[in-house]
């Protein structure tokens, strides 16, 4: 595409994760475009839900990737978790989202779970960037538990972490 070509122009090195979610025909992937060599540290698909349609639609796949530059090297982590919210009622979205029996919320601790293993790259870089899908945007309300898992989970791996969302708006 055009956009593409643009991006691509400004940003030579790129990640392609051709299937973000491993179970679906089309390429649903994640793209990382960098002024730098990127580099494929790790990856491992996440397998979420209970059901056999569930997994097909919500499993995801964790990419660590290391970036260098003349300053030294980072760590990113990007991630598209699955948005498990548009399918249901109203009423359904008020009670699953604002508990921990989501297949969202299922991702996010799976996901941090292998981010922990990866913590050793705290002494370095690392920066999650992605969309968290998180229910909080569709009822407007800060303290989901999905968003707040993952946000709090972060400050806690390291001293010296920022973040965005920063610690006052999870609270």
């Amino acid at each position: 595409s055009k956009t593409s070509q643009i991006i691509a122009a400004k940003y030579p090195f790129k990640y392609h994760l051709l299937k973000n979610n491993p179970y679906k025909q089309v390429n649903n992937g994640i793209i990382v475009y960098s002024k730098n060599p990127v580099n494929l540290v790790r990856s491992q698909v996440l397998k979420t839900g209970k059901t056999e349609k569930e997994i097909r639609d919500s499993s995801r796949t964790y990419i660590l990737l290391k970036v260098s530059d003349a300053k030294g090297e980072y760590f990113l982590n990007p991630l598209h978790f699955y948005n498990p919210w548009g399918k249901m009622s109203k009423s359904q979205l008020v009670s699953k989202a604002a508990g921990t029996d989501n297949l969202n919320y299922e991702q996010a601790e799976l996901h941090m779970t292998e981010l922990k293993k990866d913590v050793k790259f705290k002494e370095k870089s690392l920066i999650v960037v992605g969309d968290f899908n998180s229910a909080k945007n569709i009822l407007n309300l800060i303290n989901m538990p999905t968003y707040s898992l993952f946000a709090s989970e972060l400050l806690d791996m390291g001293d010296n972490l920022a973040t965005y969302p920063t610690q006052t708006a999870i609270a």
